[in-house]
This record gives C-alpha cells, structure tokens and sequence, in this order.
C-alpha cells in the first residue's frame, strides 16, 4: 500500500507550500508600512517575483526538452519514446505549461501533454495566484475567525474529489485497479473499464488543493503562536 499509494506524496509538498506562502506573507505583512499603497505593492512584489522567479527558467527548460533532448540521443528504444511525449509540445501544446494550465488542459487522446509531469508547478502556481483570498482575512481577522474562510473552502473542495471518485469509479490503487494476485504479478480484471486518473483526478487543482489549504491553515496558527509569544515574552 505504501508504494502503490506512493503518488499522494505529493501532498506534502503542497502541505509545505501552503504552510511557507502563508506564514512569509503574513510576516512580510507584518513589516509592510500600513496604508492602502503599502499593501498594494506588496501584492504587486508578491506576484511579480513568482512569476519572475519561475517563469523564464521553466520557458528555457521547456525549449531545451522540446527542441534540443530529441538530438541528443538515437537508436530503436530511444525514438518511439521520446518522440510520443515531445511531439505532444508541437501544434501549439507547449501553450498550456508555459500558462500554468497544464493539469487543466488536457487531451483523453495524449493524456500526458507537454511536459505532463509539471502538472505539479501548474497547481502549486494556481494555488499561490489565489492565495490572497485567503491570506488578507488571516492578516485582517482575529483568530479563530480569520480561518473560517480557509476551514469552509477545505469543507467545500472534498466534494469534487468525491464526486468524481464516484462517477468514473476510480479505484483506491489509482494506477492499479486490481482484481486479485497470480503468481506474484497484478492482473487487471477482464470485464474492468479502465479509467485513467491523471486524466480525471490525480492532476486537477480543485482534487488537490486541500493539501495546500491545510498547509495554509497551518502557517497561519505557527504565525499566530509566534505573536502570542513575542507579546508575553
């Protein structure tokens, strides 16, 4: 169970992500000169050195895999592969990695798209461009008001994966919908349709965001003790 389930480790990443954007915002906060124009720009900062940060490394690694790594290599084993998952980067698929929308946008017939495996980073920036919603009442309410709107949309986005769980009856395994061991090998039962998760499920913002929420949630309460702390010591 621990290695078939291996692919929710990823959560912890976001639990991570979470936890950092809000506590460093909330600090940051805490310092910035308290008038509108003084927010204003640190919400201004607070995007631009995201975006600057990321994004023109993640446009020359893009370039480098989709133009360069095919050159790199040859022979039998090497083509088929390389070529099935850089050509999903031409006739325009290299626009939705490049605008974070990757885990969104995504074909049923290609499945992986243009550098799928950055369905990570398109999240973890969807997360952040929305995390004021929940960063500004966390700096503006008292506790434990200031995590209403955090514990409700925690409440609101388990419907989703539920929801889709159910309709396309996805199986606890994700990758394994097993029917029973032979011989040490895993057989997929013959009369099982199988549906592809990542296609559904394993990618899609609003079924991993709460990682993410609760990571937020977490921040906020070590930021909070932290002033607890400095105001009786």
């Amino acid at each position: 169970q621990a290695v078939l389930n291996g692919y929710f480790s990823a959560d912890s990443f976001f639990v991570l992500s979470g936890l950092l954007v809000m506590y460093l915002s909330l600090r940051q906060l805490d310092r910035t000169k308290k008038t509108k124009l003084g927010y204003l720009l640190f919400f201004i900062k607070f995007y631009l050195h995201r975006i600057l940060r990321i994004s023109p490394t993640f446009v020359i690694l893009l370039l480098f895999y989709w133009q360069i790594s095919p050159l790199l290599s040859d022979g039998p084993l090497w083509r088929p592969g390389v070529d099935k998952w850089v050509d999903s980067c031409d006739n325009f698929g290299w626009i939705p990695p490049i605008l974070y929308l990757n885990n969104i946008y995504s074909s049923v017939d290609t499945q992986i798209g243009c550098m799928g495996w950055t369905w990570y980073l398109a999240n973890d920036m969807q997360f952040f461009l929305i995390s004021p919603i929940f960063i500004i009442p966390a700096f503006v309410f008292k506790f434990p008001f200031a995590l209403i709107p955090l514990f409700v949309a925690i409440i609101l986005f388990l419907i989703p994966p539920m929801v889709i769980t159910a309709v396309y009856s996805l199986h606890s395994n994700l990758y394994f919908p097993l029917n029973h061991l032979t011989d040490g090998l895993f057989e997929v039962a013959s009369n099982m349709t199988y549906v592809d998760p990542n296609v559904y499920y394993y990618v899609k913002p609003y079924c991993r965001i709460n990682p993410y929420l609760v990571g937020m949630a977490l921040g906020y309460i070590i930021w909070k003790v932290n002033q607890w702390k400095s105001q009786t010591g």
